[in-house]
């Protein structure tokens, strides 16, 4: 455990304040360029370039911390200036720098109410683990369904049970380390956490990403990083507290936020948990899986270099990163990280599955998950007490989507960020007919998440069966053929009619198309190429039934394009059975 760097805090802004006299004082983050670094160069010497490089700009620099990385070299620096725009545009006309950002404070939420005691014993439920605040998540937990409960009508719900199912049936070939990024983390005892965590905020870095419940409680802050663990990562099925979404993972804490506040440093963490070294802490022993960030700010352009530059670095490292867009009621595109690229942006659905009226909008958000009345841990009256926060926002959407990607990664090897990213949102639940995420113009992702059909999809996938043609009747007896031919008449032969499925665990969607192409047998299947042509053009059904002949089956390789809205996914190989089913009949 660890006191937090109040003298440092209060240092900075000391030194802001005196200097107000003559100038005001902005925060910036600076990207270096020209500094040439090889194997001999040392820390000592990229330092020293760097505050040369400051020495040199056209603006008085009071103080200046240095982050060097494989993403590059940064400074963030406190500077003397007319105005926050005097100050970028000075610095950007240097030939020393690439990027010039400010740095700006970003936040989470504090819970909505908690639920006080030691929260142990049984629930009272059947066939349904014994956490006793079962009862608050079972909803959102179970399969989507339309229903009632304290909190009025809902239609919500994401199938992590079903997931919890097949775990059941097939044990998890890997325990999956989820990284979260956040603040406030007390080591919760209900909690799966790793054995390591990095300490990032305000640029004192080490490797301990612990506080105390009593410094929380009495700053009155709660722990926004306990919650977002423990809708993760908590402990099922032991008669404490809440279930956890995931079933075989661990939390590798990053601490980026104290009482949930702090600033641009959080990209530190996404770094570090990719690999990479971070002057002053150890290196983490591993990478981890997938990353959850549940914090942000607003910010023109939705980005900075320096964002992005590590989630860069994490991504390209094959681990996705999953984010929650805000609670500003505002559009992604200017918010800090969900508006970055080469990210997985989460929503919020409220009960009724309609877009929770504080979740932030866009096109950059790929999905929804339920955000509002979420049970998570927060800071604990005592050590043995497990204090379950009721908390709302799209901080509490994302890490249910993080928990099913790792339950996919538990159960799925060698899946890429953007198999993940394909497979995660052809599989989400349509909204129903009404909801605001349709007649609004504010964007709610593609759709609602569904866990089981996202692992079944990813099983599905790589073993080849994701996307087939085959006999319409390959699964039915004579009763079926009886009752095609009865639907079709004479115009079709059942024993020419074929299920032609170009995803088959996918709803039918209007901002998802799926087009099919094909080329003669062992030709090279890109779209565009020599003899390429295109077999069925972009439609929403994934599935349809088709007269095909011999040649059809035989002569071609198929291929299928996924498209959601506007984002079009490689072309995935076809499995084609020519077997006739045993009932059809000319």
């Amino acid at each position: 455990m660890k006191m937090n760097k109040i003298a440092l805090i209060t240092a900075t802004l000391t030194l802001a304040l005196s200097s107000a006299v003559s100038a005001e004082t902005f925060d910036l983050v600076v990207k270096h360029q020209g500094i040439v670094k090889s194997s001999s160069t040392s820390s000592v010497d990229v330092k020293r370039a760097m505050n040369n490089a400051l020495d040199n700009a056209q603006l008085s620099v009071l103080n200046a911390n240095h982050s060097i990385s494989d993403s590059g070299e940064y400074s963030f620096i406190t500077v003397e200036a007319n105005s926050l725009d005097a100050a970028i545009r000075t610095l950007s006309q240097s030939e020393s720098f690439s990027d010039v950002d400010a740095n700006i404070t970003v936040t989470t939420d504090k819970p909505l109410r908690l639920t006080y005691g030691y929260n142990v014993g049984e629930n009272g439920l059947t066939d349904a683990p014994n956490d006793p605040e079962w009862r608050e998540q079972k909803d959102y937990f179970a399969p989507l369904a339309l229903g009632s409960n304290p909190y009025g009508e809902f239609y919500t719900g994401h199938d992590i049970t079903g997931v919890w199912a097949m775990f059941e049936e097939a044990a998890s070939k890997k325990t999956v380390r989820v990284g979260v990024i956040d603040g406030d983390f007390t080591k919760h005892h209900d909690i799966n956490w790793a054995d390591e965590g990095i300490d990032v905020y305000w640029g004192d870095i080490d490797n301990d990403p612990y506080v105390t419940d009593a410094e929380l409680n009495d700053l009155n802050c709660g722990s926004h990083g306990n919650g977002v663990a423990s809708v993760i990562a908590a402990y099922t099925d032991n008669g404490v507290g809440i279930a956890g979404a995931g079933v075989d993972v661990e939390i590798v804490p990053g601490r980026a936020l104290y009482c949930g506040t702090g600033d641009l440093r959080f990209a530190d963490a996404v770094r570090w948990m990719a690999g990479d070294t971070l002057e002053g802490a150890a290196d983490i022993s591993e990478p981890v899986d997938v990353i959850n960030m549940s914090l942000g700010a607003q910010v023109d352009g939705g980005c900075t270099a320096y964002v992005q530059d590590s989630i860069n670095y994490a991504v390209e490292r094959g681990i996705p990163v999953i984010i929650a867009s805000g609670n500003k009621n505002m559009d992604t595109k200017d918010y800090i990280p969900s508006g970055c690229d080469n990210v997985i942006t989460v929503g919020a659905n409220d009960w009724a599955g309609d877009r929770a009226e504080f979740s932030n909008y866009g096109d950059t958000l790929a999905l929804s998950a339920h955000g509002k009345e979420v049970a998570g841990y927060t800071a604990r009256a005592t050590e043995d007490e497990a204090t379950v926060g009721i908390w709302e926002g799209t901080s509490f959407a994302a890490p249910l989507v993080t928990a099913s990607v790792a339950n996919v990664l538990s159960q799925v090897e060698d899946l890429d960020v953007n198999e993940i990213n394909f497979l995660l949102l052809s599989t989400t639940n349509a909204y129903r007919d009404g909801s605001t995420c349709l007649t609004d113009p504010t964007q709610c992702g593609v759709g609602t998440l569904n866990a089981k059909r996202f692992l079944e999809a990813s099983i599905a996938y790589k073993a080849g069966e994701l996307t087939y043609i085959r006999h319409a009747l390959a699964d039915g007896g004579s009763c079926v053929a009886a009752v095609v031919q009865r639907q079709l008449g004479n115009a079709v032969t059942t024993c020419d009619l074929y299920e032609v499925n170009m995803n088959a665990f996918a709803e039918e969607k209007a901002n998802v198309t799926y087009t099919m192409f094909r080329v003669a047998t062992g030709g090279e299947l890109v779209e565009g190429g020599s003899g390429v042509e295109t077999f069925i053009n972009a439609t929403s059904k994934p599935s349809q039934l088709m007269e095909l002949s011999g040649t059809d089956l035989t002569g071609y390789d198929y291929g299928v394009k996924t498209c959601i809205d506007g984002k079009c996914s490689d072309i995935i190989t076809v499995s084609v059975d020519a077997t006739t089913g045993a009932s059809c009949s000319n």
